[in-house]
């Protein structure tokens, strides 16, 4: 979801160029991602939500940081 969510700020002015998985599984979290969705509404505030129930971006980040270094010691 948040390799998702980046792909979504990358082209969030051109929404049509989500390919690939990005589109899926923003819908399979009920994520909308048109290019006129409210900024309360978009992928990057209701993404942060469902990590952080207090939207705490410090919770993000170290979701973030345990996955990659989970990444990097599995290969």
């Amino acid at each position: 979801m948040i390799v998702s969510i980046a792909n979504y700020f990358k082209h969030r002015d051109h929404p049509r160029n989500l390919i690939g998985e990005t589109p899926k599984i923003l819908k399979d979290f009920n994520l909308q991602f048109d290019k006129d969705i409210d900024i309360e509404n978009s992928p990057i505030l209701k993404g942060l939500e469902m990590f952080s129930e207090k939207g705490e971006l410090e919770t993000l980040i170290n979701a973030v940081k345990n996955w990659r270094e989970k990444i990097w010691t599995e290969k």
